[in-house]
């Protein structure tokens, strides 16, 4: 989407959740996050920069460096923002996003599991809920 709307080209390829990690080794992506036990823990969006062959994940990190890369398209945060936004992100994901998610995981597995990925899909997502879908 933030491609999109700053106008820059690219190329946009779906991964099945039950192959994220495989897909992210393949382009040598970093890990999103580890688990308790060092276990690396790969989610998208996962972008690659064909010119350097870097991979970048996590969505924040991608959006700072499309501005940093492209400051000359529309901008996406206001002037100055970006140690300010940067530094808010991680507190609303350990709060208020995960607060929220087994509200949208269940909303999203009622309405939105593919058929190729329903096996992978059900599995992770009783994990974060600590329980079941049904």
């Amino acid at each position: 989407f933030l491609y999109s709307y700053k106008g820059v080209p690219h190329k946009s390829e779906w991964i099945e959740g039950n192959d994220t990690g495989a897909g992210a080794q393949h382009v040598r992506a970093p890990p999103t996050r580890h688990q308790r036990g060092g276990t690396p823990v790969y989610t998208v969006p996962i972008l690659v920069d064909p010119r350097t062959e870097t991979a970048l994940t996590d969505s924040l990190p991608l959006t700072l460096a499309l501005e940093r890369v492209h400051p000359d398209m529309p901008t996406l945060f206001p002037p100055g923002s970006e140690d300010t936004i940067a530094m808010f992100d991680p507190t609303v994901m350990h709060s208020v996003v995960m607060e929220l998610t087994p509200m949208v995981i269940l909303r999203m597995h009622a309405q939105l599991v593919m058929p190729t990925g329903s096996a992978f899909s059900h599995r992770s997502r009783e994990h974060l809920l600590h329980g079941r879908l049904e």
